[in-house]
Order: structure tokens, then sequence, then C-alpha cells
């Protein structure tokens, strides 16, 4: 980036016992509150309990810490988080809540980093004031209690914006190999946040006031640290002999889910019912061999999907344009999109979110950040590559599909200005003409109005904790708590056909036939087209119908009877469900 000019403050790189204090004073509180936050969640059955993504991180570190450092297959996932939890596993044994309580302090340290950044972007005060906004904002310690890549994204974003500010001030070699590292640990983090990168490097490539082989020489040395990070993985990826893909061959399959035909620019499983991390690679690779008649590598299965992907926008261009505003939308709303925990289920049991979420939250971060890039309007020679930033990963984003988590990397950047703009409003106010005051509170209360607009994604998101915390506690064996983790999330959302499949089977073998077979019998109704739910409901009648013939042969003929007329209600009902798909 290039030099700070006359506005930025140059003040705000001098120590002082003010300054120090004051970061201090974040480091603190964003501290202080999530480990609290921790805490309050120790008695809650999810707590330390990996669910989704997280149970598919957990079980890799695991694999990692015991020896498996290089794995057999090209990597799905985004590896450095992993990699990462392998690593502390290994050092402090495979315990999710030691990961969680390092998060915090890595979490704490991202605020810390912020308000450094912004003290240089920006002004001490509107530093201070983004470092404590993201000390309290609800959505980032929720994701530094999970385990999740969603925190170290924050905090590598958080790392490049300190180093970025850094960079104004003192260009160092050693500095610009660090922004390289970075990026590149943010591509194998969230594989678009690469897009970060761009508005750097134009930065320091149109940095006027270097001569043109210092500014080509600060380029090449932070590509160098780009490769440096990204090249491992690219190594080991090809050294398996499935061909070559830098980092993951998820990208395919994610770009179609999101841009198909019908889409609504939230996560749909590419086979219906199969939304578990579990099924994501077998699934699209089966579908991408089936239509291409041969078996497939990773990267041609990736590669499949992408045109698949191509040809259905090609198909309807205006109902894609369509789908694209509604991405939009879903990106810029205070909506916290989950897709295996949710914040609101999580508030319920820690009074820290439960605190904060109602006030501070998407809606009123970004009508601040809006507000602090009208107060910095006149700096938009220093502001442009934070604004590119802002813009180029939310197209990222959207390209795919939307989900809260995807755009926790915007948190800091929105930070920085909502920072600006409750330092400098007032004044900035005073100083305008009635025309530009009028204008900045249409602009403001237009934002607040938009991000706050009453969106319905299908469904009600605050089943998904419950189910899949019903999920993660059946693979366990405790069959009790997995079915009032089930009942939960059937509450929260009768017509889920999954939800009533999972209660059913774990109700059944639990002994509790009646309301087994209601359930189940119910998920067949709900979701008969789903193959998974007709074959495991089928698989049920067979087992309850085995248990029926050795209980008659045992002499329990009450009991006989039982899971005799569950397996044939069971068989009714799919039989019923066959004749009306014919």
């Amino acid at each position: 980036m290039t030099e700070p000019r006359a506005s930025a403050p140059a003040q705000a790189d001098a120590p002082g016992e003010a300054r120090w204090a004051a970061l201090a004073g974040v480091f603190g509180l964003a501290l202080g509150l999530r480990l609290v936050h921790l805490a309050l969640l120790r008695d809650a059955p999810f707590f330390a309990m990996p669910m989704g993504d997280g149970r598919v991180f957990d079980a890799w570190a695991r694999e990692l810490a015991a020896g498996d450092w290089i794995g057999t297959e090209v990597f799905f996932q985004a590896p450095l988080y992993p990699y990462l939890l392998g690593v502390l596993y290994r050092v402090g044994g495979a315990e999710p809540a030691l990961a969680l309580l390092v998060q915090s302090v890595l979490g704490a340290l991202g605020c810390v980093l912020l308000a450094a950044a912004g003290a240089r972007l920006m002004g001490r005060g509107a530093g201070t004031a983004a470092g404590l906004l993201l000390a309290c904002y609800p959505a980032a310690i929720f994701y530094d209690g999970l385990i999740q890549k969603a925190s170290l994204a924050l905090v590598g974003v958080c790392a490049l914006l300190f180093v970025a500010s850094r960079l104004r001030v003192r260009p160092t070699a050693l500095g610009f190999v660090g922004m390289g590292l970075l990026l590149g640990g943010l591509a194998l983090t969230r594989e678009n946040a690469v897009v970060l990168g761009v508005p750097l490097l134009l930065a320091i490539a149109l940095d006027d006031r270097a001569r043109p082989v210092r500014r080509a020489g600060a380029v090449a040395l932070v590509l160098a640290g780009m490769i440096a990070m990204v090249l491992p993985a690219a190594v080991r990826n090809a050294t398996l002999g499935e061909g070559f893909v830098v980092s993951t061959s998820n990208l395919g399959p994610n770009l179609y889910i999101g841009n198909q035909r019908g889409a609504d620019g939230l996560y749909t499983p590419l086979v219906p019912g199969r939304s578990s991390p579990d099924y994501e690679r077998a699934d699209a690779t089966a579908i991408a061999e089936e239509r291409l008649g041969r078996a497939a590598t990773p990267g041609e299965v990736s590669a499949f999907w992408v045109s698949e992907a191509r040809s259905e926008i090609a198909a309807d261009p205006a109902g894609w344009i369509v789908l694209m505003g509604r991405k939009l939308l879903l990106l810029h709303n205070r909506l916290e999109i989950g897709d295996t925990e949710d914040l609101s289920t999580f508030a319920e049991v820690s009074p820290v979110l439960g605190a904060f979420a109602p006030w501070l939250h998407f809606g009123t971060l970004l009508p601040l950040a809006v507000l602090g890039v009208w107060v910095r309007r006149r700096h938009l020679a220093d502001d442009w590559p934070l604004l590119a930033m802002l813009a180029l990963y939310g197209a990222s984003v959207a390209a795919f599909f939307v989900m809260g988590r995807f755009r926790m990397p915007w948190v800091p950047l929105l930070a920085l200005f909502a920072g600006a703009g409750l330092v400098g409003a007032r004044a900035a106010l005073g100083e305008a003409g009635p025309r530009a005051r009028i204008a900045a509170v249409v602009l403001v209360a237009g934002v607040a109005v938009a991000a706050n607009w009453p969106l319905a994604p299908r469904g009600d998101s605050r089943f998904l904790a419950h189910y899949n915390l019903g999920a993660a506690l059946a693979e366990r064996g405790d069959t009790q708590a997995a079915i009032t983790a089930f009942q939960r999330a059937a509450d929260a959302a009768p017509h889920a056909a999954e939800v009533r499949y999972n209660l059913g089977v774990n109700q059944a073998r639990a002994g509790r036939l009646a309301d087994g077979t209601r359930n189940l019998a119910e998920a067949v109704r709900l979701g008969s087209e789903q193959p998974m739910i007709r074959d495991g409901v089928a698989q049920m009648a067979r087992i309850l119908g085995e248990q029926a013939r050795a209980a008659a042969a045992e002499g329990r003929r009450g009991q006989a009877r039982a899971l005799a007329n569950a397996s044939d209600a069971l068989t009714r009902e799919l039989t019923a469900a066959a004749e009306q798909t014919r």
C-alpha cells in the first residue's frame, strides 16, 4: 500500500501510554467476553461438541495428531484450520475445549490488531472503536467458541490489515513477504478470501512515491510469500496422483449449488436429504462419474460441476440475475444464516450473546460502516484499497451461496469504517452543509432499512443447532439425549423430513415403538422423494420384523406383537408412498 498522505493520522503510530492502554482495554474486554461465553456454555449439551464441518475438522485433526500428516485424497476442504488444530491436538491433547480456549485468545488478539491497524489508517479513536466493536460483536464471539474455521479467517484478516497498515508507514521486505504469507494462509482457510490481495497488490504497484523497480520488487515479494504458503498443499495434492489442485476440489460443486436453476441463495445438498459434510465429496463424485461415464479425478469432478453451473446460468440468464440479486440481499441482511450451529439458539444459553445480539449485529454494523465511508469521503485516495477489498470479497461470496460464516472476513473491514463513523460523525455532520447532512441521513437510513428488512429464508434456522446436536449425540451412542435434541429440532421445524426420520429412528432404538413409528411414517410422508429416507425406513421395518420374530421365538409375545405391528405400519407407509409417486 502507499505511504500515508497528509490526511493520514501520522501521530497514531507514535508510542504512548494512552495508546497502549487503549489496546490493553480492547484485549481485556474481548478476551473477557469470550472466556465468560465459554464458561456459560460449559453445562450446555453442545459445548465442545463439534458438529457439521466442525465434526469433519475435529476428526481430521485427530488423524493428523495421530501421525497421518499426508493423507490419501486431494483436499476437499481448506486444510489450514484442521492442520493447525491437529498440531494443537498433538501438543495439548485431542480436546476441543482447549482449542476453543486458544481460539478465544486469538480472537482477542485479532481485536487488538484491528485496533492498531485502524489507528494507523483512520486515527486512534476510530481504531479503538473498531477494536471494541469487534470485541463485542456477537457473531465473532460465537465463532470463536466453535470448532469452525471462521474464527481463523477473522483473525487472518485482522492480521492482514495490521501488516498492510504498517507497510504504509514502514515498507520493508519482510513486511511484504509477511503480507503474502497471510494472503496464502487465507487462501488455505477460506479460498475466496484470496481476492482481498488484489487491491493490496494494486496499491503497491500504483504507489507513485516509490520507484518502479521497488514497486515491482514489493509485488514480487508478496507473490513469493503467497506461493510459499500454498505450494506445500499443491505439491501434496499432486503427489497423490490425482491431477493438479492448488488447494481444494470443492469449487465446482459449490458453484453449481449456488447457481443452479431453482437455487434460493442458500446451501442445498446435491442429493436431497444428504446435507451432512460426510456426503458432500462422495455425492459430487458419484454424480459426476455417472454422467461422465467414467472414473474422474477430483480436479475433473470440480471441472464437471463448473461446466454444469455455466450451463444452468446460460439456460436462464434472467433467472440467474434475479438469483444474484437475492444473494446480495441476503449477504447484506442482518440474518446470521447458519448451516450447522445457530447463533440465536446459543444466545438462549449464553447471556453474553443474548446481551449484544439484539442491537449489535450486521444490520447495525453495515449502516455504521456506510456512515464511516461518508465521514471519510474526502480520503478516497487512502481508503480505496479497503473499499475494493469489501466489494471483491462480497462478490466472491455472492458467486456461490450465502451463509453467515462466509461473510465474517467482511466484518473487520466494516468495523474499521464503523469506528470512523462513530468517532467522526458529529464533527463531519457539523462541518457539512444542510444538503450534505440530509444526504448522509438518507443514505445511512436507507442502508439501515435494507439491512434490517425481514427476509425469510426457507425453514427455521433455530432447528439447526438441535438437529446437528442430535446427530452428534446419536453417533456417540447417547440415544436419550439425541431424542431430546431431535424433538426440539422437530418442534422448530415440524415439516423437515430428515428431522422426523432421525427422531423416529432413535425413538425406535430406545423402545418407544409407537412414537418412533409415528415419526418415521411422517418422515416418509414429508420426504417420500428422498431415497435416503425411503431406504432408511425400509431398513428399519426389516430390523423391527427380525426383532419381532426373535421375540416370538423367545416367548415374548407382547413385545413380538408390538414390533410386528410397527414393522407392518412402516411397510404400509412405504407402499402408500410408492403408489403416490407412480
